[in-house]
């Protein structure tokens, strides 16, 4: 497989929810997510997923700053 098809496989698994392994819930909303990508994107997921929200495959964020870009 070309390297563009391997990216857009990638890509895919990426945005379909059975491959996420955690699910937030903000304002009622779920969004499906990647504790990998996450943490190798954000200090703040890495140590979060490393302490309280370690094994929690659902998290739910009430904080009224946290908005869902599909709400």
């Amino acid at each position: 497989k070309t390297v563009l098809t391997q990216l857009i496989l990638f890509f895919r698994c990426l945005e379909d929810s059975p491959y996420a392994d955690v699910c937030f819930i903000v304002h009622g909303v779920p969004l499906p997510a990647h504790r990998l990508i996450l943490s190798a994107r954000s200090s703040y997921f890495a140590k979060m997923f490393m302490s309280k929200w370690r094994d929690r495959p659902i998290i739910e964020l009430k904080n009224k700053l946290v908005r869902s870009s599909r709400i």
